[in-house]
């Protein structure tokens, strides 16, 4: 009866080493695969699993932001000498909360990051890991980055970084804009709403007029006009977060 219990034990252990090694593989395989479009966002949806799993990618985290009742709560966190206005940050909490329909706040953590006129990504996961907060206090959080400018990509304006973060690069936004001053903080919206799509697992579109367009502006010209800045999500866009939010149940 032992040797069964084991051997029982031994073949269960092995299925679930095999399986965890295949699931890895897969989820390193192609976003359109039938694991990462089927399976992942199912294991993906317990943080419990998505930790076990090691899955960090953006969209990772969408559930928490989705699921009813979800507190999203976005940590502000900027470099030393970088300004950004309260009336943004409360237009971007209005949107995400018309987006999600999830309640939505923001904090400033800190404006004490040391001054840096550019920054790697291995400087940028220093950053990250010595302030982010681990205690989210029942809160979905989102992290957010106001650095200066990437080292290697001086003209990258903001990207994700892993499930839950972004970093938005403030002088690269300052170079685009160039005497359009009165644009910088719409284009720190729009950049940081565009980030967060991607948290919620969007991709980048071709519709005129929408956020998740790659690109600040399509024509690559700033616009000159604050109120001409995109800053709100497109009826597309807020109708694929609802089928989003539909499938995350």
């Amino acid at each position: 009866m032992k040797k069964v219990l084991l051997t029982s034990l031994m073949i269960i252990v092995t299925l679930g080493i095999v399986g965890y090694f295949l699931a890895q593989t897969m989820a390193r395989g192609s976003q359109d695969n039938f694991f990462n479009r089927n399976i992942r966002p199912k294991i993906s949806a317990s943080p419990f699993w998505r930790s076990v799993f090691v899955f960090k990618d953006y969209g990772d985290a969408r559930r928490d932001y989705l699921k009813s009742g979800a507190k999203i709560r976005f940590n502000l966190y900027y470099m030393e000498g970088i300004d950004v206005e309260p009336e943004m940050l409360e237009q971007m909490a209005a949107e995400i909360n018309r987006l999600t329909g999830e309640d939505t706040s923001y904090r400033i953590v800190t404006t004490h990051i040391p001054y840096a006129s550019n920054v790697v990504s291995d400087e940028i996961d220093q950053i990250k890991n010595k302030y982010e907060f681990g205690n989210s206090d029942g809160y979905s959080d989102a992290y957010v980055f106001i650095l200066s400018e990437d080292a290697f990509n001086p003209e990258l304006i903001g990207s994700t970084i892993e499930q839950n973060s972004m970093v938005i690069y403030n002088n690269a936004i300052k170079a685009f804009v160039g005497q359009n001053k009165q644009t910088v903080s719409p284009y720190v919206l729009s950049t940081i709403l565009h980030e967060f799509g991607h948290l919620l697992g969007m991709e980048h579109t071709t519709e005129s007029g929408c956020l998740m367009l790659e690109h600040a502006e399509e024509d690559h010209v700033p616009k000159r006009d604050p109120d001409d800045v995109i800053t709100k999500f497109c009826e597309s866009e807020v109708k694929q977060v609802e089928i989003i939010k539909q499938s995350e149940g």
